[in-house]
């Protein structure tokens, strides 16, 4: 089974990996997403965080993105 951050979005993936290099926190929620492999068990503060470190603003994210992670995942 994947872990979250191998099925980000190559583009999430790519702004994240950027962003881990010059913050401790992006490196942070790196290896959270490497330790998780269900969506839900991140915390709200985790999916802002991955907005914020992957150039997203919270105003384009829908419930169900939040909920599911499909603005994030991959679909497999």
């Amino acid at each position: 089974m994947k872990n979250l951050y191998e099925l980000l979005k190559p583009e999430i993936k790519k702004a994240l990996k950027a962003n881990a290099k010059k913050y401790s926190t992006a490196q942070r929620l790196s290896y959270k997403l490497m330790a998780n492999n269900i969506w839900s068990d991140l915390h709200i503060q985790d999916v802002s965080d991955l907005c914020s470190y992957s150039d997203l603003y919270t105003y384009q994210l829908t419930a169900h993105d939040i909920m599911y992670g499909s603005k994030f995942l991959n679909d497999e």
